[in-house]
């Protein structure tokens, strides 16, 4: 039997936060996850772009909470530096070694990490292609329908962390 990646059905789930499409151009994003227990479930209704010079995403996250964000279009990801990462109650950054498996990114497109420098955390969900290029420090994992590395990615940079769907 083959492996796949299913299609996540929205059908009368209640998200705890919609978003349109979501598109950062040169700047600094922080979202804020409230407090509360499990998980805090964002809907993007369309794509989630991050696509001018040195975005990032910071995703300040409270103890015990999980992050899944699915959107309905693409995610993508600019030729520039960028970074999604999460960070502590305290406002700092959580480093790759110490990042916890608490946010997951689905998309039933494709998920594209051009040639870039960058710091990225999760788990990325694609029901299509992740196209993962290189230079990259990664503290997560991948699962997709197909997935292309290009040739330049150094394994040393990834740090395998399961999703951690339990707290």
């Amino acid at each position: 039997k083959t492996l796949d990646v299913p299609t996540v059905d929205y059908t009368g789930y209640q998200f705890d936060a919609v978003w349109p499409t979501v598109e950062y151009r040169n700047k600094i994003e922080t979202i804020d996850i409230p407090e509360g227990e499990g998980y805090y479930d964002v809907h993007v209704e369309g794509d989630f772009v991050l696509n001018d010079l040195n975005d990032s995403l910071y995703i300040r996250i409270p103890n015990g909470r999980v992050v899944r964000i699915f959107i309905d279009g693409e995610l993508k990801i600019g030729g520039a530096p960028h970074n999604i990462v999460t960070m502590n109650e305290e406002n700092a950054v959580v480093s790759n070694k110490d990042y916890a498996g608490n946010i997951l990114f689905y998309s039933p497109n494709t998920i594209s990490f051009p040639a870039i420098e960058g710091v990225f955390q999760g788990t990325y969900i694609s029901g299509g292609t992740i196209k993962f290029m290189q230079h990259y420090s990664f503290s997560g994992q991948l699962l997709a329908k197909n997935i292309s590395i290009d040739a330049h990615f150094k394994a040393g940079d990834f740090r395998y962390v399961p999703f951690n769907a339990s707290k």
